[in-house]
Order: structure tokens, then sequence, then C-alpha cells
């Protein structure tokens, strides 16, 4: 991560040092949970607005990655975190080659990694040169600005916190990595399973129509369990270790751990080949990971992906595949991680 931050950093490439503690505590005072009504307004005005839009314009199939996965994100990274990108196109460029390089680069493609340090370069420039101009600007006209992008820059922090402009520009490319790709997998994974389910999809559908939100998050992300975005985490193991009395790993050994495999192990999820929305809380949670790697925006994510899957479901009563796409079935772009599309069609019936 560190070089597209240079000469800075980010508080995710810095887990055993204490700035990794104290930069996300500050976060989590900008990102308060008061806000999470709003946002689920925000999500779901936004979806409705875009399927209508696409159908206008379209042959009656959308593409759910340029249409909602992906282009939800950035509107929520634009309207609710307060970060305003040049245009929408550059912000997905960025949240490509961010996400590209610090996640997805244990090969260390040099290709890889510059794209990812020029995109961690631009957005840096603008955010310091034209967004927080703008911000301030509108301060003076509104200091109680609620975004949190505003929220950075009207906190009085004493010098001895070490959260000046360039840990604002750093911490804000930080929500945009953390929001766009995230939550673009999750609703692609989550309506392919929903898809491939039907009592889910029944269950799903049944919440909607009855705008029981809270019972479709639960539906949602238990169904993203039979299909968890994250197909393996590598580690480096911090000290030797004997794992379960029998398998021995040594300090510095890299491990590949299975975080699909964690959903179906039953001491963790109780009879996980079963389809259950009422598992307890910390079932869900580990989709947004554990510890430190623990998700920043763990509980706006919790509303947006099944905030986006109510407005698919509501449109009209029946959603298929289109255009030879068949369920199970998600191509990425040649060459990338990244899902290449993802057609849909509505019918009554």
């Amino acid at each position: 991560m560190d070089p597209a931050f240079a000469p800075g950093f980010y508080l995710m490439a810095r887990d055993e040092e204490p700035v990794h503690e104290h930069e996300k505590s500050i976060m989590k005072s900008i990102l308060v949970r008061s806000d999470l009504p709003k946002v689920r307004a925000m999500v779901q005005k936004f979806a409705k607005e875009n399927i209508e839009a696409a159908m206008e314009k379209g042959d009656g199939t959308i593409d759910v990655i340029m249409t909602l996965s992906k282009l939800v994100p950035v509107q929520i990274v634009d309207k609710y975190f307060g970060f305003h990108p040049p245009s929408y196109e550059d912000m997905m460029r960025w949240s490509d080659a961010l996400q590209g390089g610090f996640f997805y680069n244990s090969a260390k493609d040099a290709e890889v990694q510059r794209r990812c340090t020029e995109a961690g370069l631009e957005a840096r420039q603008h955010i310091r040169d034209v967004l927080l101009p703008q911000k301030r600007e509108g301060l003076k006209k509104n200091p109680d600005a609620q975004d949190p992008v505003s929220r950075m820059l009207r906190t009085a922090f004493v010098s001895e916190a070490d959260f000046d402009v360039e840990r604002i520009v750093a911490n804000t490319v930080g929500l945009l990595v953390g929001c766009v790709e995230t939550n673009n997998n999750a609703v692609c994974k989550c309506l392919d399973r929903l898809m491939a389910m039907p009592e889910a999809m029944e269950a799903a559908r049944a919440a909607a129509k009855a705008d029981d939100d809270e019972e479709l998050i639960k539906i949602c992300w238990e169904a993203l369990r039979f299909n968890a975005p994250a197909m393996y985490l590598p580690r480096i193991v911090q000290k030797d270790v004997t794992f379960r009395g029998t398998k021995k790993f040594k300090k510095g050994d890299l491990i590949i751990c299975s975080h699909r495999s964690s959903f179906f192990d039953p001491e963790f999820v109780t009879n996980p080949n079963k389809f259950d929305p009422d598992r307890p809380p910390h079932v869900a949670s580990y989709h947004f990971g554990s510890g430190k790697h623990q998700c920043l925006g763990e509980y706006v994510s919790l509303e947006l992906m099944p905030m986006v899957i109510k407005q698919i479901l509501l449109y009209k009563p029946v959603v298929t595949k289109a255009k030879g796409g068949k369920v199970g079935e998600l191509p990425c772009r040649e060459g990338t991680p990244f899902l290449s599309e993802f057609w849909i069609e509505f019918s009554d019936h």
C-alpha cells in the first residue's frame, strides 16, 4: 500500500503500530451509526432510480455491475461520504487500480503496482487540491455539514493526535477503497446465490415486499455465506504455533486462510449446509473480518448490499439472468479479479 500513499501511509498497512488503532478510532468516531437510516434511504433511492433509467434507455436488460453493484457504492462515496470525484468513471478506475494493487497482487506484478500507485497519487491530488478547498468553502456556509469528509475537516484535533491534512487525504482515499469493489462483489454474488436457491429468493422477495429491511438484511448475508466474496486470504504467521494440536506453523510462514471454508466449519456455524437467516450475529459479521482487520465501514456495507437487492426484487416479480448468463457463472475481466458483467432481465411472471 505504501507507494500509493507515499510519502505518507494508510492505517491498514500499519497493523503492528499504535497508529493503526489510533486512526481507526478517529474514523469510527466520524462514521457514526446514527447515519445508517440516511444511508439506507440513499441506497434505495439510487438503486431505484438507476434501474428505472437503465430500463428506459435499454432493451429490457440491465448490467447489474454498471447500473447497481458498482455504481451505487460510487454514488454513496460521493453523496454520503462526501468524496466528490472528477467523474464516476475516474472513481471506478481509481477503485479498480487501488484494490488490484492492495489486495490482488500477491505475485507483485509491476504493471498492477504501477497502476495502483498512479491511482493513489491522482486521487490524493484531487482530494488535496480540489475536494478539500471545496469542502472548506462549503463549511463557511454550512458549519454543521454532516458528510464524513466535512466532519474530518471540522473536527478540532489536538496537535498530539497527529491527524493533519495529509491524514485526512489518506483516510478519504480509504473510504473509496473500502466501499466500491467490496460491495460490487457482495451484490453480484448475493443475487447469484438467491437465484440458485429458490427458498432464499422467496424469503428475500417476501421481506422486500413487506418492507421488512431487518429480515432482508439477515437473508442476504446468509445467502452470501454460500458464495463468500473472499475465497482466501494470505497471511504471515506471527509466532510459532500448533494449530488444533496437530499442525505446526513457524513464525514467518505464509499461509492461505480459506474464508469460504470457515463459513462451513461446523465448529463455527451450526448445521452449515442449512440456509438459516436467524443465525447469531457473529456469523454475518464474519463477512467483514475480525480483530485488527475488522472492516471499518462494516455498518454501512451491512445496509448497502441488501438495499440494492431490495430494489431489484421490487422492480418486477421475477428477475433472471440475461444474455446467456448462467446462475453460478460470474466471469471476470481478462487478467483481473474484477467481475466483467452480470446481465439480468425482469418479468411479471
